[in-house]
């Protein structure tokens, strides 16, 4: 049935993405390649060239639930290991009629910025706003509060913006993809340690030092392009099935107007050349239908008269 594509091509890409944050994508290649040792130097390379005091203090829960499911030649990072973070959450911009765009949560789909709503802050406020922090390409959009919270979208924009609240801007350390972390960050386990560590009822959301230290997945970068060209492949796949659907939802939608049009052209079904023609076939029933009528009040009146 039709009906039925939409929500399994939703399911066919969350397994994937379950998947990959796993390592069952790749575990064939990983056969063949790196083992734990090189995803550990790549990762320590990172921490010492990055190494801070931290101040982070909250405790997070559920790790387990990343650490659990990776393979043994992989090791894991926090994101704050990973990722600078750009915080705009708490305020939000003037808007103006015109200047430079604004992107907020409402923006950030899951996987994508849309380009709806269009909003604007004014070119004087974009300077003094954007204080924390400039967005760039493949940087990742993260919603932090409210019913869209775990949204994540690379940034693809190549304009200038400003960046409105709930939105934690994620920048790659130097020697960091986002790209395959983008993936893992969609994944249904990294989406369920969110839940875990999130608060509030009525407007749910992760404070920004709970999330620094979240677990991710790190695999070596070799392993982190095989993922990131698998999951590419997967999705143009079933990005290519869905456009099959959409042309074929629209043709079975017009088929009803179809049948009908031709059932009044009579094409519906052969025609026999020795049929009377439907407005000869009309006029004789409605000849038919008046002389029962006249022939049923010619008997009326006879009894009357009886």
């Amino acid at each position: 049935c039709l009906d039925k594509i939409p929500m399994l091509l939703k399911n066919f890409r969350q397994s994937v993405l379950a998947a990959a944050v796993s390592g069952e994508l790749t575990k064939e290649w990983r056969k063949l390649e790196f083992n734990r040792v090189n995803a550990e130097i790549q990762l320590d390379l990172i921490k010492k060239k990055f190494q801070k005091n931290s101040t982070d203090n909250d405790s997070v829960v559920s790790l387990e639930i990343i650490e659990s499911i990776i393979p043994e030649s992989w090791t894991s990072a926090k994101l704050k290991e990973l990722f600078y973070f750009i915080d705009y959450r708490g305020k939000t911009p003037k808007k103006s009629q015109s200047g430079k765009r604004l992107i907020t949560a409402k923006n950030i789909r899951k996987g994508y910025v849309s380009n709806e709503p269009v909003e604007f802050v004014s070119e004087d406020l974009y300077e003094s706003w954007m204080t924390r922090g400039f967005p760039k390409l493949n940087d990742i959009f993260f919603v932090t509060e409210g019913h869209t919270m775990g949204f994540a979208a690379l940034n693809k924009l190549e304009f200038e913006f400003a960046v409105g609240q709930r939105i934690i801007t994620l920048q790659p350390k130097e020697g960091v993809s986002s790209e395959v972390f983008f993936y893992f960050i969609l994944s249904p386990q990294f989406q369920k340690l969110i839940e875990a560590n999130s608060t509030g009822t009525a407007a749910v959301g992760i404070k920004g030092s709970k999330l620094k230290m979240l677990i991710l997945p790190f695999p070596t970068l070799e392993e982190q392009k095989e993922i990131v060209r698998k999951v590419k492949d997967l999705f143009q796949y079933a990005d290519a099935i869905e456009v099959r659907y959409q042309k074929a939802k629209t043709w079975f939608d017009k088929i009803p107007q179809a049948i009908l049009a031709k059932a009044f052209r009579g094409e519906i079904v052969p025609q026999d050349e020795n049929d009377e023609p439907a407005i000869v076939m009309l006029e004789r029933l409605k000849a038919e239908k008046a002389t029962s009528i006249k022939s049923k009040e010619t008997r009326y009146r006879h009894k009357q008269l009886q």
